[in-house]
């Protein structure tokens, strides 16, 4: 899924959508990644082009979808 930066955020480093599965994730700037399923393509469209994406995060996404941490494959090879 390709990721696009989000510079303009204190919170979200970046952010991308896959129509096909639904799926938004999410990289914080504290590093956490999170995918969240099932959102709707209008819904994920809103988010990433609104004005300010960590308040509209905060509105419509964060606690209307289940998020899950993505573990990167680098720690997992560690573990």
């Amino acid at each position: 899924m390709e990721m696009k930066r989000c510079e303009s955020s204190s919170n979200i480093a970046a952010h991308g959508y896959d129509a096909a599965t639904k799926e938004l994730r999410v990289e914080f700037k504290n590093g956490g990644l999170y995918r969240y399923a099932d959102v709707p393509v209008d819904v994920a469209y809103e988010f990433m082009n609104a004005e300010s994406v960590g308040r509209h995060f905060h509105a419509h996404i964060r606690h209307n979808y289940t998020g899950i941490r993505v573990v990167p494959d680098d720690i997992l090879a560690a573990g």
